[in-house]
């Protein structure tokens, strides 16, 4: 922000298209600030305000420059969703193996030691049930949840893509979507 003065410019332009939302991030960052001095622990008060800017402040920043840009959001949900389709695809073979895929398949030298890392690598089960699937997620809650944040942009596809492979590959993974949506057995994700 500081190096550029064209960036300044596009993100300037951008604010300015929806004035609220600049004074609303604006307001944020002014409210984070301000609870740093009355913190308790002032160090991880500084600490945390600074992971908050790097975390959400300049992503929202970065956000806005890339998707001012034409075509951009859409490029974005289309990988989003393409990526969802791989962990669906995934999900489906876990829950035929009945386990995590890669648990046991660790390199020695990848390998950690820890009773997080061991649980998650264990998979979960429902009841006396079935496995339930988590592919690159900790837990089937996340994997489901992921799924179902990418479900509207898939209908997006599924509806008005331009080429019709495009909408037909989208209106296969709904489906897909929503089988394993119910093989994580997480409620929420079908909510």
């Amino acid at each position: 922000v500081s190096a550029s003065a064209s960036f300044r410019r596009d993100i300037s332009a951008v604010m300015k298209a929806t004035p609220w939302i600049g004074k609303l991030i604006m307001a944020f960052i002014f409210f984070q600030i301000l609870s740093v001095p009355l913190s308790i622990d002032i160090s991880y008060s500084i600490t945390a305000f600074i992971q908050a800017q790097m975390a959400w402040t300049a992503v929202f920043i970065a956000g806005c420059y890339l998707f001012s840009r034409k075509g951009m959001a859409e490029r974005a949900a289309a990988i989003i969703c393409i990526m969802a389709i791989a962990l669906s695809l995934g999900g489906i073979w876990e829950f035929h193996l009945g386990r995590v895929i890669w648990a046991g398949h660790i390199p020695s030298f990848l390998a950690i030691q820890d009773v997080n890392v061991a649980r998650v690598l264990a998979g979960t089960v429902r009841g006396e049930g079935a496995h339930r699937v988590q592919m690159t997620y900790t837990t089937s809650l996340g994997l489901s949840e992921f799924l179902a944040l990418c479900f509207p942009f898939m209908l997006h596809f599924a509806l008005y893509a331009k080429r019709i492979f495009v909408r037909a590959a989208a209106a296969l993974a709904l489906p897909l979507f929503a089988i394993v949506i119910s093989l994580t057995q997480a409620r929420v994700g079908m909510v």
